[in-house]
């Protein structure tokens, strides 16, 4: 039966990989599906230069349609609103600061925060470069379109939808292990488009998405703040050698009231984010380069090759050679 279940994990693994690369040459990547001054959102401009506040008005006045979708670089502060639909925020690229009317959530790539009905927020600026996708869903969705099945679930998201929770804001930080952007591009497309079956498609993908963020198993109502944001930043420059006694003396703090201080903020237990760091440096360079894995372990701070094979099969439930290999099929 292991046999078996080992077998079946890999033959899943490899026909994702070819369902990944066959959907990267389909389909747009976020990149290119930004806004532009020649894009149908011609009247968002002011100037020559986007008008993040003109857009948001723009798009509640104009666009009738349940999910609707928009991409743009974060290099320009987005004043206090509300609106009418939900709105699930994704950091694509850099890091951005969300306002909402009680915290200050500090959200970087990878991350997602979900904006409930009638929620204020405004955004700040942090990283010029960054790039943030908005994904906008109006109540009629789940109330008698495509999506009802899933909001009349009891999971996380569903009741968060029913304003079963007093939060306004719904915090999910990034996952190592996995291929959202392919379904974040594939919302994109599908929302620009207008072959009959795109409806279907775009909700479809709007599923996979929120079965993606309930998968993840971490979550939190309180986000990053600022003092997170300062713990995270260390841990992502330092990940090769840090540790939870570390980061407690360099920060001055308990150890076990940092424990429960990130876990309150970010879903995940502090040790967790620092092997994410490993892991997705060490698949990094397995996927980029030659490099030995005996070397790639030493450099991330594993004092045995054993630990890391044992800790790196655990995570992505293939060996090192394995990982690598089969990346190149």
């Amino acid at each position: 039966m292991l046999v078996v279940a080992v077998t079946m994990s890999r033959n899943y693994i490899n026909m994702r990989l070819f369902y990944i690369r066959r959907c990267r040459m389909r389909y747009k990547s976020i990149d290119d599906q930004l806004i532009g001054i020649d894009d149908k959102f011609q009247n968002i401009w002011a100037n020559g230069e986007i008008s993040i506040e003109n857009q948001l008005k723009d798009l509640l006045k104009n666009n009738n349609q349940e999910i609707f979708t928009v991409s743009h670089k974060m290099d320009e502060a987005t004043p206090e609103h509300k609106h009418t639909f939900y709105e699930i925020m994704y950091v694509y690229k850099g890091a951005i600061l969300n306002i909402t009317q009680n915290k200050n959530i500090y959200m970087s790539e990878g991350d997602f925060c979900i904006m409930n009905l009638a929620s204020s927020h405004s955004l700040q600026v942090l990283d010029a470069s960054a790039i943030l996708v908005n994904i906008c869903i109006r109540k009629e969705s789940f109330t008698n379109g495509y999506l009802r099945s899933f909001y009349e679930n009891d999971n996380l998201i569903s009741l968060f939808f029913r304003e079963k929770s007093e939060e306004d804001y719904l915090y999910f930080p990034k996952r190592i292990k996995s291929d959202i952007n392919l379904t974040i591009s594939e919302i994109l497309s599908y929302s620009d488009g207008d072959l009959p079956t795109n409806n279907f498609r775009l909700a479809g993908n709007i599923l996979l998405l929120l079965a993606e963020l309930l998968d993840r198993e971490a979550y939190s109502y309180h986000g990053i703040d600022e003092k997170t944001f300062e713990i995270l930043t260390y841990i992502s420059k330092n990940y090769q050698h840090t540790s939870l006694e570390d980061i407690a003396d360099k920060f001055n703090y308990n150890k076990t009231y940092l424990s429960r201080y990130i876990k309150q903020h970010v879903g995940k237990q502090l040790t967790t984010l620092i092997t994410e760091q490993k892991m997705d440096q060490a698949s990094k360079l397995l996927l980029t380069t030659q490099v030995p894995v005996s070397t790639i372990a030493e450099d991330l701070g594993y004092q045995s090759l054993s630990h890391f094979h044992k800790v790196f099969k655990n995570w992505f439930e293939l060996t090192p050679n394995e990982y690598r290999n089969n990346s190149r099929k």
